[in-house]
């Protein structure tokens, strides 16, 4: 029986990065899996060199659309025909680190009660010169649970490794509403089933980032997807329904919310606030204060001008100063220390394979 069934979509990747991305997949320790590739009517050479692939690992299924499906559709089709107990996402310009599969099919089979299960990533540059970070997203359940109300905090797509029978038994794909974000909306509705998302704290996947990503290139439709998304969360968890003006704040929140006024900050946070004392579906406590870690980091972040200092010193504060809350944020901050020496000492330790890290 198939354990993995890989799922990646391609449309016009370039030929280096498509080669690297497929060559991290067939070089994996752990060998149990099938291929799924689904060309989306690429205009490049991008059907050429899968086919070639395709001749050389019988683990390889090329799939075939007819027209231009888009990313949402493809992944559909992906899921539709994968025979794999787990579901592993793979986009076509990423490159994955030899273990990945062998350590998630590990984490899996001794955490039958997750769902999904990521890993920390390194971001590198376009031209593969140099990493410019990393993605640290999902630190615990509940706290991801809280955070997708405002952002994709979920894991990062390229890394998933996703339990099939979970998506079956409550009847999940990707939404095909949401044409761009569709990681975002998949992780929502995993969420609100009570599907439980994790996180190998290791680096198991070079992320590459570049200027033709969806998130550049389909802003306003993706912000779109996103709004509807928090929509969503907000109705299911806090049992309320967003205005169109409450969406846009929500939206801001977190991101730019000095260009917010002091009033409608203020009013909108403390209704989030009521509405959570309300529900059963939220940790009270938690939720308070993960906004409030939330709010401080973004307003340090953007104390570059008096206004904005005097926006951090107001009496609009959502919360009270407490102790207690300013201690788990600086608590939070401290713990991404721990993340830099992960990166640091995996640059370390691949500078030797690979050439795009060579200064």
């Amino acid at each position: 029986m198939v354990k993995i069934s890989v799922i990646m979509s391609v449309y016009n990747t370039k030929e280096r990065w498509l080669r690297e991305s497929i060559e991290s997949i067939l070089a994996q320790t752990y060998s149990n899996f099938e291929f799924i590739i689904i060309l989306d009517r690429p205009t490049d050479d991008s059907c050429r060199i899968v086919k070639e692939y395709e001749q050389r690992d019988s683990r390889i299924i090329v799939l075939n659309n007819p027209v231009n499906l888009g990313l949402t559709k493809s992944l559909n089709l992906g899921l539709k025909n994968a025979k794999g107990e787990y579901i592993a996402r793979m986009d076509s310009d990423d490159v994955s680190v030899s273990t990945r599969f062998k350590k998630q099919v590990e984490y899996l089979e001794k955490n039958e009660d997750v769902a999904v299960v990521g890993s920390l990533v390194n971001v590198f540059d376009e031209d593969g010169n140099h990493s410019i970070g990393m993605n640290n997203n999902c630190r615990d359940f509940e706290t991801n649970r809280i955070k997708m109300m405002f952002c994709n905090a979920g894991v990062a797509h390229s890394t998933a490794m996703i339990r099939k029978k979970f998506l079956d038994d409550n009847q999940l794909n990707y939404d095909k509403s949401m044409k761009k974000a569709q990681d975002y909306g998949l992780w929502t509705d995993i969420i609100i089933n009570n599907g439980k998302i994790d996180v190998i704290n290791e680096i198991l996947l070079d992320y590459r980032c570049h200027s033709n990503q969806i998130t550049q290139m389909c802003s306003d439709e993706q912000i779109k997807c996103i709004k509807n998304n928090m929509y969503k969360q907000i109705k299911y968890y806090l049992d309320y329904e967003l205005s169109q003006d409450e969406m846009d704040i929500n939206f801001k929140l977190f991101r730019d919310f000095t260009s917010l006024s002091k009033k409608e900050t203020e009013i909108y946070l403390n209704k989030l606030l009521r509405l959570s004392k309300m529900s059963d579906k939220i940790n009270t406590k938690k939720f308070f204060r993960e906004i409030y870690a939330m709010w401080l980091y973004g307003t340090l972040k953007t104390i570059k001008t008096k206004k904005n200092f005097e926006f951090f010193l107001s009496k609009i504060t959502f919360l009270s100063l407490r102790p207690s809350y300013i201690l788990y944020a600086i608590q939070k901050k401290k713990s991404d220390k721990k993340y830099k020496h992960i990166l640091k000492r995996y640059l370390k330790k691949i500078k030797k394979e690979r050439k795009f890290y060579e200064k």
